[in-house]
């Protein structure tokens, strides 16, 4: 049984805290599998674990009250525009893959998590009437473009795995957030600029696909413990900050979620 935790907005912050207090949870066995639907007040950019803030346009991000964190999993940076989808998969590895780690022993992505759920995004984007597919192993396409990115934190026995499917047809606000030269803005694109979308029927179409396919036999709709909220709270407060933003000053420097798929892992 996966719990499914319907689409919220928050703040930049408050949605990787979730993310990980509920991998917290369901690393304890507080909690089974949990799929989560969310979107970014006021839009917001993310960066990987490992990068270097140089990559974002700090100004550009205060002027607009656009909110920017440092997610705990890696990959590179991107824009979450207010209208895009942001998901998030919390799971017990042997579940995707059949094998399992130990709780403290930080594990390789888990590509086999990867390809599935990826899968169901390419599911829930055919729903709408475009056809997607997948590129490597975490990069969902359309017409040779990238139209959704995933990112995977593997702690071992539990992985989180989180990503965003871009239905904006603004994707000319990346250039105003990040810091990287506009024509790599060619790489993406949002479902928007391809099919005149309904953002409704589209989430309803990736709520049936990460609830029914070949892992997920059954899923319910729940909300988050008062314990999971303080958590997330706390790990605003603790993780989150702007300090933990800034780094040690030794992260890479990396690039945009854009050119990800260039990497085919």
């Amino acid at each position: 049984m996966f719990r499914i935790i319907g689409i919220e907005k928050h703040s930049a912050q408050m949605n990787m805290a979730i993310d990980y207090a509920l991998y917290e949870s369901v690393l304890k066995g507080a909690s089974p599998p949990v799929i989560r639907f969310y979107k970014w007040e006021h839009g917001g950019v993310s960066i990987g674990k490992g990068q270097s803030p140089g990559i974002v346009n700090l100004k550009n991000c205060s002027d607009d009250r656009v909110g920017f964190v440092r997610r705990q999993t890696g990959g590179n940076a991107l824009f979450h525009n207010g209208e895009d989808f942001t998901y998030s998969v919390i799971a017990p590895n042997i579940i995707f893959n059949g094998i399992s780690g130990t709780d403290n022993a930080k594990a390789q992505v888990n590509i086999p998590a990867y390809k599935e759920i990826c899968s169901w995004i390419i599911a829930a984007i055919e729903k709408i009437g475009l056809k997607a597919y997948l590129h490597g192993s975490n990069n969902v396409m359309v017409d040779g473009k990238k139209i959704a990115g995933s990112a995977q934190y593997n702690g071992g026995r539990v992985f989180l795995q989180h990503g965003s499917i871009f239905f904006s047809d603004k994707t000319g606000l990346w250039a105003r957030y990040l810091n990287f030269p506009p024509e790599k803005m060619k790489d993406i694109i949002g479902i928007n600029a391809l099919i005149k979308a309904n953002p409704s029927v589209l989430y309803q179409a990736l709520i049936g696909s990460f609830s029914s396919n070949a892992i997920v036999k059954s899923a319910g709709p729940d909300k988050l413990s008062l314990d999971e909220l303080r958590r997330a709270h706390d790990l605003v407060a603790s993780e989150y900050s702007e300090e933990k933003f800034f780094g040690s000053g030794s992260e890479r420097k990396g690039d945009v979620c854009a050119v990800d798929f260039e990497r085919n892992i």
